[in-house]
């Protein structure tokens, strides 16, 4: 594993396989909204420090990433624990 690792330790690092599916059904659903490539430019710009209005950008991807989320564990409830820690995870909810 990583530079000799246990490997117990390096997979008891690993998230949830849920949660993996959860963003692969959130990455989807973008695309099949036809709103990744808007997703994507509105989280790149709210990475720039120096944007005014980087916390619009965040803002509102934020909210397309909740509303999916919350769609997930709706749809799928065995995936449900796995959405809203993807939720809690938001940067607009760690604040």
């Amino acid at each position: 594993m990583r530079m000799g690792e246990d490997p117990a330790e390096v997979f008891a690092e690993l998230p949830p396989v849920e949660d993996y599916i959860v963003k692969a059904l959130h990455d989807d659903a973008l695309e099949s909204e036809g709103q990744l490539q808007q997703y994507s430019l509105a989280r790149l710009l709210a990475q720039d420090p120096d944007r005014p209005d980087r916390a619009e950008h965040e803002a509102a991807a934020d909210r397309v990433d909740e509303r999916l989320y919350r769609a997930i564990g709706i749809a799928y409830p065995t995936l449900a624990r796995a959405a809203w820690r993807a939720i809690a995870g938001l940067p607009s909810q760690r604040a």
